[in-house]
């Protein structure tokens, strides 16, 4: 039983500190999301994750999230990450997909094939991130 308790609580601390080293995040800051909308949504736990990992980098940085553009058209495109650094201006399209991924440059779609059971797949295609971004230049 103590065992338990113990692992509630250290479960319960980690949780706690993960909820403050988020809010303290220039992501959070910046994009107002609640820790739970985040981690609820799949598009934006990638492009969290690529923050995290890209705010390691050295030199001088800044971030911009979520930023909309007009398009020719009257639409607007969304660019999911700016990176402002001192090597440079850095635009990125975050994806967060699991499992095989195929595709090519020049190719308009990629896709994602996921396991089944009985050696079955799932596959589904989505937009090719470089032609994606292509847009956003």
């Amino acid at each position: 039983m103590l065992f338990f308790v113990i692992a509630f609580i250290l479960s319960l601390c980690i949780w706690i500190l993960s909820i403050i080293f988020y809010n303290k995040s220039e992501y959070a800051k910046d994009t107002h999301m609640p820790l739970s909308v985040m981690l609820q949504d799949t598009g934006k736990l990638g492009e969290y994750c690529t923050y995290r990992d890209l705010k390691k980098l050295p030199g001088e940085k800044r971030f911009l999230f979520n930023c909309y553009l007009p398009k020719n058209d009257g639409t607007t495109t969304e660019i999911d990450l700016i990176l402002l650094h001192s090597s440079g201006i850095y635009v990125l399209e975050s994806k967060n997909y699991s499992g095989w991924i195929f595709g090519t440059e020049s190719k308009p779609y990629w896709t994602q094939t996921l396991p089944k059971k009985r050696g079955r797949s799932q596959k589904s295609s989505f937009l090719n991130p470089i032609i994606q971004n292509k847009v956003h230049l």
